[in-house]
């Protein structure tokens, strides 16, 4: 038996007869335009501000909101109602009264985000509702809600 001869190890340079590959770009995001959320009115919060202190008061249903809450807040909503109703029954209190919205007081902490407050006006009550929306599908939605 002859000497032992391994055979040749590749080298890591790249003969000159190659072209180098091109850099990879950087992934394209799924939309090249600036994303815009949906405008939201003053009068849309507004209104759901009054809607969700209606619908605690029993004056409303709860599906009429349906495309505006989210399941969450609609769980959240049914719960406070129940409540609510529970303690009018006790006290035997059936009075109804329409409570006028003030102006809302909005601000946008990230895009897609808006958090706001209205205070409704009532004779002799007056409640503040916090109400947190999001883009989602397209189109805000009531992701968190308080009404004190």
């Amino acid at each position: 038996m002859g000497p032992r001869t391994e055979p040749p190890q590749p080298t890591a340079q790249r003969p000159e007869s190659q072209p180098r590959p091109e850099p990879l770009a950087p992934p394209r995001p799924l939309r090249d335009a600036v994303r815009e959320d949906p405008p939201l009115p003053a009068a849309a919060i507004q209104r759901l501000a009054l809607c969700a202190a209606e619908v605690l008061d029993g004056s409303r249903a709860i599906g009429q909101l349906a495309g505006a809450i989210t399941e969450e807040v609609a769980q959240e909503l049914a719960a406070r109602r129940a409540l609510r109703t529970e303690r009018r029954t006790l006290y035997r209190d059936e009075r109804r009264v329409v409570p006028v919205p003030g102006p809302p007081h909005a601000s946008a902490p990230r895009p897609g985000v808006v958090e706001a407050a209205v205070v409704l006006h009532a004779p002799g009550r007056t409640h503040a509702v916090a109400l947190r929306f999001e883009v989602r599908r397209g189109a805000w939605r009531v992701t968190h809600l308080t009404v004190l």
